[in-house]
């Protein structure tokens, strides 16, 4: 089942979206408005964060992921994970982290250890009764950053 939704997810990363790229057209002489859909399906900034609390709840209770996350600032992994989920799906944060591949540099983070944050942030998703269309798009978005995070697939 996991398996299948991941695939499903990674399917609808690859799908056209203004919450995570350009139109492909000049830009007009006015500013575009932001896609905020996603944004407002996860509920805004208080249901983003809402599942960013019980995700990093469920990583630091992971026993196999712990040693991850050993003298981590876990309030500042929750505030700049919040800001980049917003920004990312159309809110008005601004995030101001490294970009991923930097942020994971040398940490040597394999496959399986990916599939299980994957598999954390989709059980916060279903714990905050996240629509199942928003979290698919989400997952496909999160999915999509696999290539700079994963050093040992």
């Amino acid at each position: 089942m996991l398996r299948r939704l991941i695939a499903v997810a990674a399917l609808a990363a690859l799908m056209p979206s203004g919450a995570l790229g350009a139109t492909g057209t000049a830009a007009p002489a006015k500013e575009e408005k932001k896609d905020d859909a996603l944004f407002k399906g996860l509920g805004g900034v208080p249901g983003i964060t809402a599942v960013v609390d019980d995700f990093a709840g469920r990583l630091s209770g992971d026993a196999k992921l712990t040693g991850r996350f050993k003298g981590a600032d876990m309030a500042a992994f929750k505030k700049g994970l919040v800001d980049q989920i917003c920004q990312q799906t159309g809110g008005p944060c601004t995030y101001t982290g490294r970009d991923m591949k930097s942020a994971h540099a040398g940490m040597g983070v394999t496959g399986e250890e990916f599939r299980m944050v994957m598999g954390h942030m989709i059980e916060s998703l279903r714990a905050k009764k996240v629509d199942p269309k928003v979290e698919g798009k989400l997952v496909g978005m999160l999915l999509s950053m696999k290539g700079s995070i994963v050093e040992n697939p």
